[in-house]
């Protein structure tokens, strides 16, 4: 039977809003990798006593809990104190998380601050787990009750420590297999309910189970198997998928919408321009935020005004006075205009209306057109997208993606 495992994330800012806990989401993500489930999350403040009696209440449920936040050096760190505390110990300097904090200030050229020392003030029975991004160290304590891990708050501190340190103890501790990765296969165009829907009558491997998952504007179908032969039943469950969803899948795994179209891109050979109205720039930055775009991405132009598309991207003066800029007619002259500006293979255009004002009844919020040129044909599709100003900015990106994709011919495996 695999331990049981409990999460404790501390901070006022987490409580008050200020802050979003991803902490927990990563750890139990990595945690899932190598065959552990978090069975409970708790948050708390930054109080000594709220930390300690939290401390002493999931240790009498869990065999493994890991804390996040409240480690280093200033007013507020009151992790440590909380340990002491909870599990009624004196706390020293510790010389091994005094040496780790030397060694990375000097790694790091600065001189150690003197409020430094204070991150190395250790329960006694406790080890300190060396920090690779930051000043403070992690913290173990092994019970005959609890294995308990205290991690900073700061994201890139936390990962590394729960990387390099705990994720292989605990493997070894209690001799964990990693569980073959789920599968995950996006959809965009389609609802969760119509999804399941539709999954009924498919005819999936044995023993593969599906979870879902939402992330506006996409469904994530989240594919997974155990025991022999589970990757392989996994490979066939995720072909059956995307063959039958086809045009509607637009990633896999880890994979974002920007991602698999810039791969197909780059397969295919061919070159980008784009022409944003309504996005403002966001399909190009989707595309650029993954590394190695300028492999086919020639330029982009953010074309707000009549004036920049009539002057970088020829659009006929009547066109935007006769249908407007907002337009199937205008889509398609910035996606031609743009891809013989850029000598691209591809040119592709957006403009609509994200509201919240400017809608008409002919035209009303969330009318967006699409356009896309190959320099043989220029395709102009029409949506109507609900929601807010930054859905139906996001919702029109990641479908203009989508376009690109199928073109490009579509949802491989």
């Amino acid at each position: 039977m695999s331990p049981s495992v409990g999460l404790l994330t501390i901070g006022d800012e987490l409580l008050n809003g200020s802050l979003t806990d991803t902490n927990s989401s990563i750890i139990a993500q990595r945690l899932a990798e190598i065959g552990l489930a978090v069975q409970e999350v708790r948050t708390l403040p930054d109080t000594i006593s709220s930390i300690a009696n939290g401390i002493r209440e999931m240790t009498k449920s869990f065999d493994i809990l890991i804390l996040t936040g409240g480690l280093g050096s200033t007013i507020d760190d009151l992790t440590v104190a909380a340990v002491t505390k909870a599990f009624s110990r004196q706390s020293r300097l510790n010389e091994s998380a005094l040496q780790l904090i030397e060694e990375f200030c000097r790694k790091r050229g600065r001189p150690m601050h003197p409020r430094d020392r204070k991150s190395a003030e250790f329960p006694e029975g406790t080890s300190p787990l060396r920090n690779p991004c930051g000043t403070a160290p992690g913290l173990y304590l092994s019970t005959d009750a609890v294995e308990l891990f205290a991690l900073p708050g700061v994201p890139t501190e936390m990962l590394a420590i729960l990387e390099e340190s705990i994720l292989p103890f605990l493997q070894q501790r209690f001799s964990l297999s990693r569980l073959e990765p789920e599968r995950i296969v996006t959809l965009i165009g389609i609802a969760e309910p119509q999804v399941e829907e539709e999954l009924t009558p498919l005819e999936l491997p044995p023993d593969v189970t599906i979870a879902f998952g939402v992330s506006y504007p996409f469904v994530q179908l989240k594919l997974r198997a155990q025991g022999d032969g589970a990757a392989t039943r996994l490979d066939q469950a995720v072909k059956t998928v995307s063959t039958y969803f086809n045009e509607k899948v637009v990633a896999f795994d880890k994979q974002t919408i920007a991602e698999r179209t810039g791969e197909l891109l780059r397969l295919s050979g061919k070159t980008l321009a784009l022409a944003e109205s309504c996005t403002g720039g966001l399909i190009a930055k989707l595309l650029t935020d993954a590394p190695g775009a300028s492999d086919f991405l020639e330029r982009g132009a953010i074309t707000y005004a009549n004036s920049a598309k009539a002057d970088w991207l020829g659009v006929k003066q009547q066109i935007l006075d006769q249908e407007g800029a907002v337009s199937s007619a205008c889509a398609e002259a910035m996606a031609v205009g743009v891809r013989i500006a850029a000598g691209s293979d591809l040119g592709l255009s957006v403009t609509g209306v994200a509201g919240p004002d400017g809608g008409t009844d002919e035209k009303p919020v969330g009318t967006v057109y699409i356009g896309l040129s190959d320099g043989c044909k220029t395709t102009v599709l029409r949506h109507q997208f609900p929601g807010n100003r930054q859905q139906v900015r996001m919702r029109t990106a990641c479908t203009a993606l989508a376009m690109i994709q199928r073109h490009l011919g579509g949802a491989q495996t």
